[in-house]
This record gives C-alpha cells, structure tokens and sequence, in this order.
C-alpha cells in the first residue's frame, strides 16, 4: 500500500517538473522571439507576402529556421542569429510593402476588385498571368528597379481588370441569362410576366454598361445582381401562385406568413402589432417607432457635436491665460481618464453578458445573462465570473456608491414581486460585499418589483427584459 502510494507521489512530482519545464520553455521562446513575432504580425498586415515576397520569404524562412533550432535544443546564440535575420528581413519586406501599396494603389484595388467577383475561379488564365505581373513588379521594386516595377504593374492592373470583367460576364451575365432562360421553359412568365420582363430589362442594362464603361464595372455588376435577383423573384412568385392554385397553400396561409415579418420587426421594439383591421396601423405604428429612434440617434449626434464645440470654446479660451490652461488641461485629462475607465467596462462585457448603459450620474450595468430560477434567489456558480467583471468594473471607480437593484416583470402580485425583487437583489450585494474591500454604507441593495419596466410585460421577450438585476455605480464626480 505504501509503495503504491510512493509510485503516485513520484508520478506527481514528474508531471509537476515536465509542466515546470514546459511552462520554462515557453517562456524563453516568448522572450526569444518577441520581437520577431511583432514584426511577422506587422507583416501580414501589410500583405508583405505578396508586396515584398522576397524579403519576406527569405525572413520567414529564417524564422522557420530559429523555431526548429529552439524545438531541437540548439545553440542559443545561434538561434539569436537567425531571429535577428528574420527581423532584419521582415521590417524591410515591411517597408517595402508599405511603399508599393502606396504607390500600386491601383494594382491593389484592381486586384480586391478580381477577388469580389471569383475570377481566380471563373478566368484562371488572366488571373495567374496577373498575379504573376504583381510579383514581378513587387521583386523589380525590391531590386530599386523602378522604371520595369511601373510597366509590369500597369500590365498587371489590365490583366486583373480583364479576368474581372470576364468573370462577371461568366458569374452573373451568363447565369442570369440561364436562370431567364430556365424561367422561360417553365413558364412562369405566365404568371409572373412583369417581375421577369424587369429581369431581362436590366440584364440588358449591364451587357450595355459593360460594353461603354470597359474599366468600370460597378454599375453594370449591381444591375446583373438586380437582374439575377428579379429572375429568381419571379420563380417565386410564379411558385406560390401555382401553389394557391393546386390548393397546397391557402390565400389565409398567404396572408398569415405575410404578417410574419411585421411581428419579427416588432419584437425588436417589444411591440405585438395587431392584424384584426389589416397592415396599415402596425405598419405605421413600426414606422414611428423607427423614426423614434433615428430621431433619438440624431439628437445623440447633435450632442457629441455640442460636446465638441464646448470642448473647442474651452481651448479657444485658454489662449493666453496660463493658469486657466493647465486647469483645463487637467480637466480634460481628468474627462478622458473617466471616459477610458468607462469605455473598459463597457468592453469586458459581450453582448450576452450585460448591457452598461451611462449617463451624467451613474453607469448602470444590466445584468443580461444572469438569471434565477423560478421564485428562487439562490445565485448558481455558473455566475461567479460574470460578477467577477462586476467587482472589476466597481474597483475601476474607488468611493463609488453602488446599488443593487433588482426588477421583476408584471406577472404575479405586487407584494411578492416586491418581496422576490428584494432577495435577488440581496444575495448579489451579499456576494460583492463578500469579495470586495468596500464599507458598508458605499454599498446597498433594493428590491422595486415590477414597478420599473424597461419593455413591454405584453410580449415574452419584454418580461424576459423586466426580469433582471440592475448594479448602479455611482462614482465620485470625476471632473
């Protein structure tokens, strides 16, 4: 029994020494390579590949090289000599790059515009005789040669043109026509004549465009999409006539899936539009809640605009005034310190998480994800790290005052709702006042039932809504 127990204590020990070693050697390789890393990513940013391959070839291969030196317990100074080849043949395929992109601009956009389209697909010829003509122009600009750089980039840029317009035709033109064609051979112009004789109308359109704007082909690419797009519209509605005719869908079935959309749309307001007297008023009704909210959007970018001469007025005030410019400096200073502190409790959280919402006095984070169970206040440990982000966030505004504040939706009675509110609401001020240094009167709980509704209790989602735990900072004034 003992031996057995040795051979178990001997076993942890080597797994705690390999993961000591491991962890040991990830370390150096981190160090090793920092900056080498730093100057690959900056690379690949940069498209260095393609714009400097050379130099970035001959750095990544070094880089390769230092990597399988290190793996194989190399010498570290020659190791060092091959990362500091990497690096050095890295920033020049950097710069490199940097400079053809800026002056190649339009072999770059020629070349973005040929992927949108597939043209490697759809004319491999032109497109591999393009890419060859971009590396050459990238390897003569390497060498300085910049008079043979220029010539093979305007080549490359008609090559990339070519295989884009090519497969345009071949992507949209030709498909188009089939899909009409096809239309045409199962009838449906019959019963959609209007929305395919669109279709072939603008199909017409892009061949002309084509034809007139030899290097622009924007438009005539949007009218082939229109075109392909109205060809398959008219299949459609071809379709569900033949089916109301056949009797597989019912002109009530017609109806009831073209509500569909309106109610989808509603939800996102937690509104539940009503039928009973046609399309009309729910439809008018999501039209002003939508202006409502432009309107709202606007009205928020007229403030940032207020905000913004405000800000200008009080530099143009400073103008000579020394002491009223350090003081203001500082103000602004002390503004973006608290924006910043801000902006990193609104980052910590993702979508599902929480929704922090700021104003002049207080930011509220709504606990989105953290839910009870039914007439329960007990708090599940799947929780714990989001209110960890919680303590985070609290400890970014030190003498803050925070509320824990729970809601409920409508359902219920009062009383118990009120009740019910309350306790959630305290075993979350319970858990943060556990694992945080703060005094007791910077931190309180209350509970206020279904008395603070931020959505409709008429729809699920709006209840789901009301039924949440609100955290309420509210920090010390910062400026």
């Amino acid at each position: 029994m003992n031996i057995q127990r040795h051979k178990i204590i001997l076993l942890s020990i080597v797994f705690t020494l390999i993961c000591m070693v491991n962890l040991h050697s990830q370390d150096v390789r981190d160090r090793l390579f920092k900056d080498a890393d730093a100057t690959l990513a900056e690379a690949k940013r940069t498209r260095a590949e393609l714009y400097s391959p050379s130099f970035f070839e001959d750095g990544f291969d070094s880089y390769m090289d230092a990597e399988n030196m290190l793996r194989e317990g190399d010498d570290l100074e020659d190791i060092k000599i091959k990362i500091n080849d990497a690096v050095f043949n890295l920033r020049k395929a950097n710069e490199i790059a940097v400079k053809f992109a800026q002056e190649y601009e339009y072999l770059v956009n020629a070349r973005e515009d040929a992927i949108k389209v597939d043209s490697d697909e759809n004319d491999p010829e032109n497109w591999i005789k393009a890419e060859s003509l971009l590396r050459s122009a990238a390897e003569e600009l390497e060498d300085e040669d910049k008079s043979d750089a220029d010539e093979d980039a305007f080549d490359g840029e008609k090559a990339y043109r070519s295989a884009e317009l090519n497969s345009i035709k071949k992507k949209y033109l030709n498909q188009t026509w089939e899909l009409i064609d096809h239309a045409k051979d199962e009838n449906v112009n019959r019963e959609a004549p209007k929305t395919l004789a669109d279709s072939e109308m603008l199909i017409k359109e892009a061949e002309t465009e084509l034809i007139q704007n030899r290097y622009d082909t924007d438009r005539a690419r949007d009218l082939a999409m229109k075109a392909y797009y109205q060809a398959n519209h008219a299949k459609f509605i071809s379709k569900t006539i033949r089916e109301i005719n056949d009797g597989i869908i019912t002109i009530e079935d017609l109806i009831l899936i073209s509500e569909e959309p309106l109610v989808t749309i509603g939800q996102l307001f937690d509104f539940v539009p009503h039928f009973d007297s046609g399309y009309a008023t729910p439809s008018f009704q999501i039209q002003e809640l939508i202006k409502n909210l432009q309107k709202e959007n606007s009205d928020n970018e007229a403030e940032i605009d207020n905000l913004n001469s405000r800000i200008k007025e009080y530099e143009n005030e400073l103008g000579g005034i020394t002491e009223e410019k350090s003081q203001l400096r500082e103000r602004l200073a002390k503004i973006e310190d608290y924006r910043k502190r801000v902006d990193e409790v609104s980052n910590s959280f993702s979508n599902s998480e929480a929704i922090v919402i700021v104003d002049e006095e207080k930011i509220t984070i709504r606990l989105i994800s953290l839910t009870f169970d039914s007439g329960q206040s007990v708090i599940q440990p799947r929780y714990f790290s989001l209110l960890t982000k919680i303590q985070d966030a609290i400890k970014k505004f030190p003498n803050a005052v925070i509320s824990v504040e729970g809601h409920t939706d409508a359902y219920g009675k009062d009383k118990a709702n009120l009740q019910l509110s309350q306790q959630r609401a305290q075993a979350v001020f319970q858990y943060l006042f556990a694992n945080l240094d703060l005094e007791r009167d910077k931190i309180f709980a209350i509970g206020y039932g279904e008395s603070r509704p931020i959505a409709n209790n008429e729809s699920d989602e709006g209840r789901r809504k009301n039924r949440r735990i609100d955290i309420v900072i509210r920090p010390e004034k910062a400026y």
